[in-house]
């Protein structure tokens, strides 16, 4: 009766009822076969040159000591089927991962970029956001989640993208420039006080609990997309100029074409270079934290200054002395 009950109310919904009415919903296990093609992550229990696993992490109950706890996805995605039967908030990133952890370092490939559209309020808003894409005002997402109270939108590589270096900061650049264009005037109340998200973030897993006890729910609402395509909707200084697919070349043609980056890096075990920046920059965020922080964004100025300590060899006991000395300012301004 609760089921019923509460599954009458997700149905009242105003952007539910849309999405029913135009687009055709996909089962979760849809979703993620799409997302992570058979042969793409790595065989349970089989370690395989060049293929990686998603992770997923359940949030626990507050009276659970552990919080959270990950979970590894691998090729025949059955974990998914396991997580679905959860009543936890779980969050699962469209990336595969080296290991066991979700670090930006261990990240191999960008399967979409997503997005949160937290706050639409109106049948208005929800009409004119589908209009901008079908319009080509905004890119169209290959897949439109319904988070419960809001959306999530899923634009899905035709080929999915290394995490190199030097590709992660642009797709970062495209992806809040991307943003800024999605969260106009016409499609949520927060136009002036926009949500960045890193191109990491976790989203909830789709066909996993919301926040008011139902399950979200994913819609096929366009093709997969290339960044090319991401690259036509934003102003020349924020597109990805350079960037890769990811190459089907093997380890043994490698060591053939590159055979100095193969003795340097396979042989040799020698790790990439990274250069050190002067504490000045460290120092420049936490005055700007502290003269112009706002809500919304205090999640985002803390991982900048987490960021920022890394680049500029900052001890972690600093980074973590100077973190929590914020948390009073923070909720000052709440």
């Amino acid at each position: 009766t609760i089921f019923r009950v509460l599954e009458g109310f997700h149905m009242d919904n105003f952007i539910l009822k849309y999405l029913h009415q135009h687009f055709d919903e996909i089962t979760p296990q849809a979703f993620y076969r799409n997302l992570f093609p058979v042969g793409e992550l790595e065989t349970k229990g089989k370690q395989e040159t060049g293929k990686y696993n998603a992770i997923a992490v359940e949030l626990l109950s507050a009276e659970d000591k552990t919080q959270a706890k990950r979970y590894i996805v691998n090729d025949d995605l059955k974990q998914i089927d396991t997580l679905l039967k959860s009543d936890n908030f779980i969050i699962i990133s469209p990336i595969s991962y080296a290991g066991k952890s979700r670090i930006s370092s261990n990240a191999r490939f960008i399967y979409a970029l997503a997005f949160d559209m937290d706050v639409i309020t109106s049948q208005a808003q929800l009409t004119d956001l589908f209009y901008q894409f079908e319009n080509v005002i905004l890119p169209t997402p290959t897949y439109t989640i319904f988070s419960g109270s809001g959306l999530h939108l899923y634009y899905h590589f035709e080929q999915p993208i290394p995490c190199f270096e030097n590709i992660v900061k642009q797709l970062a650049k495209l992806k809040k420039a991307l943003t800024t264009k999605i969260w106009n005037k016409y499609t949520t109340d927060l136009y002036t006080s926009i949500q960045y998200e890193s191109l990491f973030q976790g989203f909830r897993l789709v066909g996993g609990i919301t926040k008011d006890g139902n399950r979200t729910k994913a819609f096929e609402t366009g093709n997969k997309i290339t960044i090319e395509y991401l690259n036509s909707f934003v102003d020349k200084t924020s597109t990805v100029k350079e960037y890769t697919y990811k190459s089907n070349l093997t380890l043994d043609k490698a060591k053939e074409k590159f055979p100095e980056w193969y003795n340097k890096r396979i042989v040799n075990k020698i790790p990439k270079g990274n250069w050190i920046v002067k504490r000045d920059l460290y120092d420049w965020w936490l005055k700007q934290i502290k003269s112009g922080a706002t809500v919304g964004h205090r999640y985002y100025c803390i991982m900048c200054l987490a960021i920022y300590a890394k680049k500029c060899n900052i001890p972690f006991e600093e980074l973590e002395e100077t973190a929590y000395s914020l948390v009073k300012y923070f909720d000052r301004i709440s």
